[in-house]
């Protein structure tokens, strides 16, 4: 019966760390190399249109450079970047040619 009961409070004690886990993990949002692979994954569903795009991220701060053919699609990858989880701002460098 102790047994038991050792073995359900570990495993009380593993679900309720987990869920705190959880929770910071969602609050702080992705990581900078997540939020990067999240973001190539957004721009390469556009076929070329994106192709001279790239991005880098610092503590949820992601910097856009790179050129596009149109101010539409220079804005759209800004809006890509600012959906993404754990995004804290946005610098928009990308060149319109």
């Amino acid at each position: 019966m102790k047994k038991a009961i050792g073995i359900a409070a570990i495993g009380l004690a593993t679900l309720l760390f987990m869920a705190g886990q959880s929770s910071v993990v969602s609050a702080a949002g992705l990581p900078d190399s997540s939020i990067i692979s999240v973001l190539h994954s957004k721009l390469a569903g556009h076929n070329a249109a994106y192709r001279g795009v790239d991005a880098c991220s610092t503590k949820g701060s992601v910097l856009l450079h790179g050129t596009v053919k149109s101010e539409e699609l220079k804005m759209k990858a800004e809006e890509y970047a600012k959906s993404i989880n754990g995004v804290t701002e946005v610098k928009n460098d990308i060149v319109v040619k």
